[in-house]
């Protein structure tokens, strides 16, 4: 009888200690979806400050200068002082800022497609954590019922909690808290799946919103060739740097919850 029960324990740790490491990996999965986001919109943002100037330079050289006068570079006017005789130079300098802005405006969209893949990602990583809490904790209620307490034991406490150790500056576990979300307390500092699986998909449908936002820019910008509208494009510049649909207290809540402090790592 005490083998069967030793066996029994045993066989529980095992089944929690994978739950926790399958656990952990989705938490770096979710980390990896945080930080593809921000390093996106970090660049995207200095693309667009730079497409934003190609576009005015380029409305500069074809109209002369300031929006004013509706042909091509007036290449006799005072605007290109002593370059206004210097063979194709005006033109050549046209090409290359309608080649330069192009070129950015596509730099531009591939990192908003890389924003909204990052979203994507991260709403699915939402469901999948949600899902293993519900299966662990249904594994756990089926063992009781069939007497294998261990068993359920292990399963209900690896669904819990996530063996993250986050510590504040006291020490002090700043896990979720006992109940939260109806997860069960917080076991070793750590956080409930359920409380990160909330957390992470709130977190996701922000950023899909956002992502909205930043096509809608690509678009605009797209928009903007030939056009000497600085209104606009610092309308546009603002919009993707303001994040309007993002709380930026509950994105750092997800970045501290997944973050790898308690697991040997450094964001």
């Amino acid at each position: 009888m005490s083998a069967a029960v030793s066996s029994g324990a045993a066989s529980g740790i095992g089944e929690q200690e994978k739950e926790r490491q399958d656990a952990a990996a989705t938490l770096d999965e979710i980390d990896g979806c945080l930080r593809r986001w921000k390093a996106a919109r970090h660049e995207g943002q200095a693309v667009l400050t730079d497409l934003s100037n190609a576009l005015l330079l380029r409305t500069y050289v074809d109209k002369g200068g300031g929006g004013g006068g509706g042909g091509r570079a007036a290449t006799d006017g005072a605007v290109w002082g002593a370059l206004a005789g210097a063979g194709t130079t005006v033109s050549r300098v046209s090409v290359a800022t309608e080649h330069r802005a192009r070129r950015l405006h596509g730099d531009l969209s591939a990192l908003q497609d890389a924003m909204v893949a990052a979203a994507g990602e991260l709403r699915r990583h939402a469901r999948e954590v949600r899902r293993r809490w519900v299966s662990a904790r249904a594994g756990g209620e089926d063992h009781r019922t069939s007497g294998s307490s261990s068993g359920a034991k292990a399963r209900v406490e690896a669904a819990d909690a996530v063996a993250v150790a986050v510590q504040d500056g006291d020490g002090a576990g700043c896990g979720s808290g006992a109940g939260g979300g109806g997860g069960g307390a917080a076991v070793g500092g750590g956080y409930a799946l359920v409380d990160v699986a909330d957390t992470t998909s709130q977190v996701a449908e922000m950023l899909m919103k956002e992502a909205l936002v930043t096509a809608t820019v690509v678009q605009g910008v797209g928009q903007e060739h030939g056009r000497d509208d600085r209104e606009a494009l610092t309308v546009y510049a603002a919009a993707w740097m303001m994040q309007p649909y993002v709380d930026a207290g509950r994105l750092k809540e997800l970045e501290v919850m997944v973050g790898g402090q308690g697991r040997g790592k450094r964001g």
